[in-house]
């Protein structure tokens, strides 16, 4: 098997906007630069490439002109491409629902960056080998569903009867890291997937979040030219802050911002998987499918339309939810939606390219359906499809499942989604 890595910056200047909240920020400083990475290999004919970018989530329109791209210069079919997002949110200006502009002048520019170097990268393959690892990192990550004593179940604890509220369910703390090496053993680098929102930093200033601690820590170790692709796994209901000891903030250890501390823990963990608690991957021979599944969408009611253009503001413009299910009101003209599911083999090991933000459950339900196989997830992947909530939540009161742009698929989505991608695991594993 051949591989190879590329990397490229592609921080945007001062004064763009910043999308991951449906407000307005614009940028002010650069607290990390941000990057587009690739991964690409080859073998018995069959390539796969996968390129991931730092932003909250890449629009279905910039990921297929990325795809495009890559076909344009490689001899590769779109199925074999996933173009994914890290979930930054102080990343590039791609756009958001209500405030978030979209700078389609710079974004022509990261599209020719990305796929570039996805090319850069099939120029440079050699021949490689894999290993692959699953370790667990811990006390991190933490659901931020909540059940309340009243049988309520809600996001995050902003309430004041939330006194004997417990998580809803666990986390993942899985970390599965795909190592890859060259002829003589050196580390070219890495494909890491880890369950957690990347939602640490806020405020004004560019960076790659916890992502990006975690890629400054593996060069320090094992050099510069060393690639870090991180994906996030799926994470639809995991993020970082531990309602149950803390509302406010997250707390900094020795002055080190809480997002580094989480990419140095996780950069740890990843290490002793690169050094010791991996094993080679069997077999080389590269497996890909993509499927689009037509998935059913949801609609307001006459009776949601007509609450949510009475729930105004003291200025008389409705309140943000209100607006968001206005507008998704006004834009989805459609039943269904179509909705990317992919899978990479390399060998025994898989990277399984998920739509959207799916609860951690649906991966977990790929992982217990498939033993033998060493699955990676890339959440976020090839456009947006918004939150995948567990079916029984989806008539709660969530943020998650708030109808919008942002969380607007039938509640059977995560399961057809899960279902397909166990049934391409299948076929890969009969060839």
């Amino acid at each position: 098997m051949k591989c190879a890595f590329y990397e490229r910056e592609i921080t945007p200047p001062l004064g763009e906007s910043m999308p991951g909240y449906y407000m307005a920020r614009i940028a002010e400083d650069v607290q990390d630069k941000l990057y587009a990475k690739a991964f690409a290999a080859e073998s018995g004919g069959e390539k796969i490439a996968l390129v991931v970018l730092d932003c909250v989530e890449l629009p279905t329109k910039y990921a297929d002109a990325i795809a495009a791209r890559v076909m344009k210069y490689n001899d590769i079919p779109a199925d074999n491409i996933a173009v994914c997002a890290t979930h930054s949110h102080t990343g590039i200006p791609c756009g958001e629902p209500l405030t978030g502009m979209d700078d389609e002048e710079f974004m022509s520019v990261v599209v020719r960056l990305a796929a570039d170097c996805v090319t850069l990268a099939f120029r440079r393959l050699q021949n490689a080998s894999l290993s692959f690892g699953c370790g667990e990192v811990t006390g991190i990550s933490f659901n931020r569903n909540f059940l309340l004593r009243d049988g309520r179940v809600v996001t995050h604890l902003w309430h004041p009867d939330s006194e004997g509220a417990v998580p809803y369910s666990d986390v993942d703390p899985l970390l599965p890291v795909l190592t890859v090496r060259d002829e003589t053993g050196r580390p070219l680098g890495a494909v890491i997937s880890f369950a957690c929102h990347q939602d640490c930093v806020g405020g004004r200033a560019y960076s790659g979040d916890y992502s990006s601690e975690l890629s400054l820590k593996l060069k320090e170790i094992y050099g510069p030219e060393f690639v870090s692709l991180y994906i996030n796994g799926a994470s639809g209901d995991i993020n970082h802050i531990n309602y149950l000891n803390y509302f406010t903030g997250i707390p900094e250890e020795d002055g080190v911002p809480h997002y580094r501390t989480m990419g140095r823990t996780i950069a740890a963990e990843a290490v002793r998987i690169i050094e010791k608690g991996s094993a080679s991957v069997s077999g080389d021979r590269i497996f890909a499918k993509k499927e689009m599944l037509d998935l059913p969408v949801r609609r307001a009611t006459a009776e949601q339309i007509e609450k949510a253009k009475r729930n105004v503001d003291a200025d008389g413009e409705p309140k943000r939810d209100a607006r968001l299910l206005l507008r998704y009101e006004e834009v989805q003209t459609e039943t269904v939606h179509p909705t990317p599911v992919q899978v990479f083999g390399l060998g025994n090991a898989a990277v399984v390219v998920l739509p959207g933000e799916p609860y951690h459950r649906f991966s977990a339900k790929i992982r217990e359906g498939c033993p033998g196989v060493n699955c990676l997830f890339s959440a976020l992947s090839n456009g947006t499809h918004g939150y995948i909530p567990v079916p029984e939540l989806m008539e709660t009161d969530i943020y998650e499942a708030k109808l919008c742009e942002g969380s607007f698929l039938d509640p059977s989505a995560g399961d057809t989604i899960a279902d397909t991608v166990l049934r391409m695991l299948g076929e890969r594993r009969s060839l």
